[in-house]
């Protein structure tokens, strides 16, 4: 399941998936970054502690970038189990900033909701949204690592 919304300088793309397994599992799978290269097709490599305030190094490949992104973003909130964001900027503070979130909601002993989601916000948004498909492709990206995320956490 996804979602798209968009205002002037703001827009969200958001991929959510059931996964049968407990939320200490799943939260266990996203708090170990140095893992994420054996399992995650969408942030290929993260550096950095699972600390508010912490900056960390997420070098991330859609499938329409050749070479990928590294971004250096800062942990805004964290919740064990529960939450997990961070946000860093494109080119210049203000121009193209994103905030990345990995929210898990409890819903039985053995099964959580995984939501994630990307916010845009910038003057640069208007622009690249005209000939740059966010939408599309991060969609796909989330759904993506979604997937590999509820494959990973099943199979113990």
């Amino acid at each position: 399941m996804g979602g798209f919304k968009i205002s002037r300088f703001e827009k969200e793309i958001r991929a959510e998936i059931e996964i049968l397994a407990s939320a200490e599992r799943v939260w266990q799978l996203l708090a170990d970054f140095g893992a994420y290269p054996d399992w995650n097709p969408y942030f290929r490599e993260v550096s950095g502690k699972a600390k508010i305030g912490e900056k960390l190094k997420v070098f991330m490949k859609p499938e329409w970038e050749k070479k990928g992104t590294t971004l250096r973003p800062r942990i805004l909130r964290l919740e064990p189990k529960k939450e997990l964001t961070w946000a860093g900027s494109y080119f210049l503070p203000g121009l193209l900033d994103v905030e990345h979130s990995f929210i898990l909601e409890k819903i039985g002993t053995r099964r959580v909701r995984f939501i994630q989601k990307e916010k845009y916000r910038g003057l640069a948004l208007p622009f690249i949204t005209v000939s740059w498909s966010i939408e599309k492709g991060m969609s796909k990206s989330l759904r993506e690592m979604n997937s590999a995320l509820k494959k990973r956490a099943e199979q113990n």
